[in-house]
């Protein structure tokens, strides 16, 4: 019995379709931990199957591309920290309590 014979929506089938978080986390290069924090979070699309001690975790292959192509294409975490440090120029900018000791010491 071939790959051909199989029929569409066979258990075999649609056990490729997903990830587990152990698969994720290789993936990402993160640790399994972070990786179900981030399922419990709603950081991740993933289905939750089972309830209390045997509850499991399931990354659909089609959605887990998705979220993939959304982080890489969104700013990088340098240009994240270059804008929260921009920000927080001109917020010093703005305060005129910070300008005293300058002032001070050149004598203004």
């Amino acid at each position: 019995m071939g790959d051909d014979d199989r029929e569409a929506g066979s258990p075999q089938e649609i056990a490729c379709e997903f990830y587990t978080p152990k698969e994720v986390a290789k993936i990402l290069s993160l640790s399994k931990d972070m990786v179900y924090d981030m399922l419990r979070e709603g950081k991740m699309p993933a289905i939750k199957l089972g309830t209390g001690k045997r509850q499991t975790w399931r990354i659909p292959k089609k959605d887990f591309e998705i979220y993939l192509k959304s982080i890489r294409s969104g700013p990088s975490y340098h240009d994240q920290r270059r804008a929260e440090l921009r920000a927080k120029l001109v917020e010093m900018q703005r305060r005129p309590e910070l300008d005293e000791p300058l002032n001070k010491h050149r004598g203004a």
